[in-house]
C-alpha cells in the first residue's frame, strides 16, 4: 500500500514537472532559511554553556550617573576584587579578569625572532580563573600555573603561532618578552575553548596583588572584569548590598583625603553569566554581544518564511485539484477510500519536502558563504549540531503535516459522480478559492511588510552616511601614531618634523595631528563652571578631544564665537561646542568666550565656541565637548588628500616613504575616514542585508503562490475566456480581466501591511537620535512595487490563457 502510494506519487510529480519544481523551490528556500537561522540562534544561545557553575556565576558591572544620565560599564575599579574577597560574605569565589594592553611581544623560538605589535586577547588574573573556566590542560596544571609571579599560560592556538612545530610539553619553561623588558616564563598550555564564550584570552598573565591608592577605587576601566561565584543559597541582592556599602565607604575615605569638588554617583549590578552575552546595554569595547530581541526577530522571520512556503505549497496543490477531478472520481468509483487518498497526497508532500530538504542542504552551504559578513563566523559549526538537527527534523515533520493536510482534506471531499460527469466547476471550488485568497493575502501582507522595511532601513543607512556631520570627512586619510613610541625620547619632535615633511608632498593639501571628530571611543571628565560669585557651580561631564591649531580648518568646522587655537600657545585655553555652552546655562556663545571652567585644581579659559558636530554615531545625541590643544598618545595623523582621486595611490606611496624615515614601516597602517565612519554602522548594514534577503525570499515565494492562483483562475474560466474571444475581446482586455482580481488582493494586503510596517519601523527608528521621517511616499512606493510585481506574475499566465484558440477551449468544455 505505502509502496504503491509513493510510486504513484512519483509518477504524478514527474508528469507535472512545473508545479513540482515550484513546490520544491519554495520549500527548499523556506527550509534553508530555517536551517541557517536555527544555526545562528543555537550558536548565540550556546555562549558559556560549558561553564561548570554558570547558574551561580555573575558578572559585576558598574553604573554611573553623568549629567542625570545613567551609563552601565562592563568593568569595575581595579581594587574591587580584593575588597570583595576580604569584606563580602556569601561569595564562593571572586575572579578578576583584567584586560591588558601590551604594545609589543617578542618571542625567540630558536628559528626566528617573532615580534608582534599590540597583540590582542591578553588578560591578567589569578588561579581562581582556571577554577571558573574549564580549560583542558595540555601541559602544566591549574595548581602550579601561577606558583611563580612571572608566569604566563598560553592557549594552544597562540602557542602554535609563537612556537610552530613544538609540542605543549616542549613549551614549558620557554620565555616571552613583553614591553621590551618584562620576561615571562610559560608555565602551562591549555586547549582553546570548544564553546562560544566571552573568555577569549589567548595569553594569561598572573595578576600580582598590590596595595591600590584610594583614587583607584573611583576609577572604572571597562576592560577590568570581575566575576563572582555565589554560594548556592545566597541571593545576589545580599551580595550587592555589601558591595555597595564597600564602594560608599571607599568614596567617603577618598573625600576625606582629597576633598573633591564633584559628586560621585555609582551603583552595581550582578548580571548572570548566562545573560551577559545578551546585555547589549553594557558599554564594553570590542565585545561580542547579541540582542535577544534580534534573535527572536530572526526566529519569527524563519517561521514566517517557512509558513509562506507551506502556504505556497497549499495554493499550488489545491490549484491542481480541479484538473485531478476525474482522476479522483475514478479512484473513488473503483473503491478507493479516504485513507488511500490521504496516503496519496501525503506521499506527494513527503517526497516534495524531502527533496526540498536535500536541496536546502546545498543552499545552506552557499548561504553561509554568501552571507559570511553578517553571519557569526563560528555559527557554521552549529549547522550539524545535534540539537539543530533534532529541531530541524521536527520542522520537517510540521512542514509535511501543515502543507499536506488541507489539500488532502479537499481531495477527500470531491464528489465522484460530479467530477466524472462535469469535472470540478468554479462553483464547486468557490469555498476553496476563498481560502486560497485569504492565504495569498497573508503571503503578500508579509512580503509587503518586508518591502516597506527594506526601503526605510535603506533610507536610514543612506541618511547616516550622507548627512552633514558638521565636518568634512572626504579625502581624509588617518594614520595612527605608534602608541608604544610615546614613552620614548623625541616623541614630540619626531611627529612635528614628520608633519612638516608630509606637508611638502604633492597631493597633500592639509594636515592635523589630532583625534578624529567622530569615533566610538572617547574620554571624558567633569568640568565645573561658576556663573557668578556667590552662585552654585554647574558641573558637566565633557567629552575631551586633544587637537592641534589646524584642527578646525582641516575639518572645516566653523567657529560661532571667539578665536581658534594658535600654534605654540601653551596657555590653558579650550574651545567648547554649542551643546556644552547650553548645558552650562550660558545664554549665548559670545557670552561664553573669556569665561573659565575648572577640572580638579586647573582653570581653563574658553577661547571660542565651535558649531556642534557629531562625535558618535546617530544612535547617540551630540554631547557636551571640550577641545584642548596638546600632544597625547591617542592622537593620529589626519592627512587631507587632493580632490583628484587618481593621484591618491601615488600620494599614499609618497606618504609611506616619508613615514619610514621616522618610524618602522610595520607601524604604517592607513584608512580612509569616510570608510571608518561607514564601518560604525556595520550592524545596521547587516540588518539591511538580512531584510533585503527576507524581502526577496518572501516576494519570490509569494509570486509562486500567485502563479498557482492565476493558473487555477485561468483553468476555471477557460470557457468564459473562449466566449469572450469569440465575441471580439482582445488579449489585453482578457489579461486585464484576469489580473483585476489579483490586484485587488494585493491592494488588500497593502492596506493590512502598511500600519503593521509603520509601527514596526517607527519602533526601530526610536533607537536613532537622528533619523529619516516615515512618509506616505514610502508606503506608496512600496505598494506600487508590490502591484507591479503581482501584475507581471499574473500576466505571464494571463497572456498564455488569452492566446489559446477559443475553438479548442470551447470544444474541450
Amino acid at each position: 500500500m505505502i509502496k504503491l502510494s509513493f510510486k504513484t506519487a512519483f509518477r504524478y510529480l514527474w508528469k507535472h514537472k512545473l508545479f513540482t519544481a515550484l513546490n520544491i523551490a519554495g520549500l527548499a528556500i523556506g527550509i534553508c532559511t530555517c536551517w541557517v537561522i536555527l544555526s545562528i540562534v543555537r550558536y548565540e544561545f550556546n555562549f558559556e554553556s560549558a561553564i561548570p557553575e554558570r547558574e551561580n556565576t555573575y558578572r559585576l558591572v558598574t553604573g554611573k550617573m553623568f549629567d542625570n544620565k545613567e551609563t552601565i560599564y562592563g568593568g569595575v575599579s581595579a581594587p574591587f576584587y580584593q575588597g570583595v574577597r576580604e569584606n563580602v560574605t556569601g561569595v564562593k569565589a571572586v575572579v578578576p579578569v583584567y584586560g591588558q594592553w601590551i604594545s609589543s611581544v617578542k618571542v625567540d623560538n630558536g628559528k626566528e625572532l617573532i615580534e608582534v605589535e599590540e597583540p590582542e586577547d591578553i588578560i591578567a588574573t589569578d588561579s581562581s580563573y582556571f577554577e571558573m573556566v574549564p580549560y583542558k590542560w595540555l601541559a602544566g596544571n591549574a595548581r602550579t600555573a601561577f606558583q611563580q609571579p612571572e608566569s604566563v599560560v598560553l592557549t594552544q592556538s597562540r602557542a602554535n603561532s609563537y612556537f610552530p612545530g613544538l609540542t605543549p610539553g616542549q613549551l614549558i619553561g620557554k620565555t616571552i618578552t613583553y614591553e621590551e623588558d618584562a620576561i615571562k616564563t610559560i608555565s602551562g598550555i591549555v586547549e582553546d575553548l570548544h564553546f562560544p564564550s566571552e573568555f577569549t584570552a589567548q595569553e594569561i598573565l598572573y595578576l600580582q596583588p598590590i596595595a591600590y591608592p584610594l583614587v583607584e577605587w573611583t576609577n572604572t576601566n571597562s576592560s577590568d572584569r570581575l566575576y563572582i561565584i555565589a554560594e548556592n543559597d545566597k541571593n545576589p541582592a545580599t551580595i550587592l548590598k555589601q558591595i555597595q556599602q564597600l564602594s560608599d565607604q571607599k568614596w567617603q575615605d577618598f573625600k576625606q583625603e582629597r576633598n573633591p569638588t564633584y559628586e560621585f554617583v555609582r551603583w552595581f549590578s550582578m548580571i548572570p553569566l548566562s545573560e551577559m552575552h545578551f546585555a547589549t546595554y553594557v558599554n564594553e569595547w570590542q565585545v561580542k554581544k547579541t540582542s535577544k530581541t534580534v534573535l527572536f526577530g530572526l526566529i519569527g522571520t524563519a517561521i514566517f518564511i517557512l509558513f509562506l512556503a507551506c502556504i505556497n505549497y497549499i495554493n499550488l496543490s489545491t490549484a491542481q485539484i480541479p484538473q485531478r477531478g476525474k482522476e479522483i472520481g475514478i479512484r473513488k468509483t473503483l473503491g478507493s477510500n479516504n485513507k488511500s487518498l490521504l496516503m496519496q497526497i501525503f506521499s506527494e508532500t513527503i517526497i516534495v519536502v524531502l527533496i526540498g530538504a536535500l536541496l536546502s542542504f546545498v543552499l545552506v552551504h552557499f548561504s553561509f558563504l554568501l552571507l559570511s559578513d553578517m553571519i557569526p563566523q563560528d555559527a557554521v559549526n552549529f549547522q550539524f549540531h545535534t540539537n539543530t538537527l533534532l529541531i530541524l527534523g521536527g520542522i520537517l515533520i510540521a512542514t509535511i503535516v501543515s502543507s499536506g493536510a488541507y489539500p488532502a482534506i479537499q481531495m477527500t471531499r470531491v464528489n465522484p459522480i460530479q467530477s466524472i460527469k462535469n469535472g470540478l466547476s468554479q462553483k464547486s471550488g468557490k469555498s476553496r478559492f476563498n481560502v486560497r485568497k485569504g492565504l495569498f493575502i497573508f503571503q503578500y501582507t508579509i512580503a509587503q511588510c518586508f518591502i516597506i522595511g527594506a526601503i526605510i532601513v535603506g533610507q536610514q543607512l543612506k541618511y547616516t552616511i550622507k548627512k552633514d556631520l558638521g565636518f568634512n570627512k572626504d579625502a581624509v586619510l588617518l594614520v595612527d601614531h605608534p602608541f608604544n613610541m610615546t614613552s620614548k625620547a623625541g616623541f614630540v619632535g619626531k611627529q612635528k618634523v614628520l608633519l612638516e615633511e608630509l606637508q611638502k608632498l604633492p597631493g597633500v593639501t592639509n594636515l592635523s595631528f589630532s583625534e578624529s571628530p567622530l569615533r566610538m571611543g572617547y574620554s571624558s571628565s567633569p568640568y565645573i563652571y561658576t556663573p557668578a560669585e556667590g552662585t552654585d557651580p554647574v558641573s558637566r561631564q565633557l567629552q575631551i578631544k586633544m587637537v592641534d591649531h589646524n584642527y578646525l580648518s582641516f575639518y572645516q568646522m566653523p567657529l560661532v564665537a571667539g578665536k581658534d587655537f594658535v600654534a605654540g600657545d601653551s596657555s590653558k585655553k579650550v574651545i567648547l561646542n554649542e551643546t556644552a555652552v547650553k548645558e552650562y546655562g550660558i545664554s549665548s556663545p559670545e557670552e561664553a568666550v573669556g569665561k573659565t571652567i575648572k577640572r580638579s585644581d586647573e582653570l581653563y579659559s574658553i577661547a571660542g565656541v565651535v558649531k556642534d558636530f557629531h562625535q558618535e554615531n546617530f544612535y547617540k545625541e551630540i554631547k557636551p565637548l571640550v577641545l584642548m590643544q596638546g600632544d597625547q598618545p591617542r592622537q593620529m595623523f589626519n592627512i587631507k588628500l587632493s580632490s583628484n582621486s587618481e593621484q591618491w595611490p601615488q600620494t599614499i606611496e609618497a606618504i609611506k616613504a616619508t613615514w619610514t624615515k621616522f618610524y618602522s614601516e610595520k607601524y604604517f597602517e592607513y584608512r580612509f575616514y569616510d570608510e571608518t565612519i561607514e564601518a560604525l554602522y556595520k550592524e545596521d548594514q547587516r540588518l539591511s542585508t538580512l531584510i533585503n534577503v527576507a524581502t526577496f525570499i518572501s516576494i519570490f515565494i509569494g509570486c509562486l503562490g500567485l502563479f498557482g492562483l492565476a493558473t487555477l483562475t485561468a483553468f476555471q474560466r477557460t470557457k468564459e475566456i473562449g466566449v469572450r474571444k469569440v465575441l471580439g475581446a482582445s488579449v489585453s482586455s482578457i489579461v486585464g480581466l484576469l489580473s483585476k482580481d489579483f490586484v485587488k488582493l494585493v491592494i488588500i494586503a497593502i492596506v493590512i501591511a502598511s500600519p503593521i510596517a509603520w509601527w514596526a519601523m517607527n519602533k526601530w527608528l526610536e533607537e536613532f537620535i537622528y533619523k529619516v521621517p516615515v512618509t506616505i511616499w514610502t508606503f506608496l512606493m512600496a505598494g506600487g512595487l508590490a502591484i507591479i510585481i503581482a501584475f507581471v506574475t499574473v500576466s505571464v499566465q494571463a497572456v498564455k490563457a488569452a492566446i489559446v484558440n477559443p475553438v479548442n477551449s470551447l470544444r474541450d468544455e
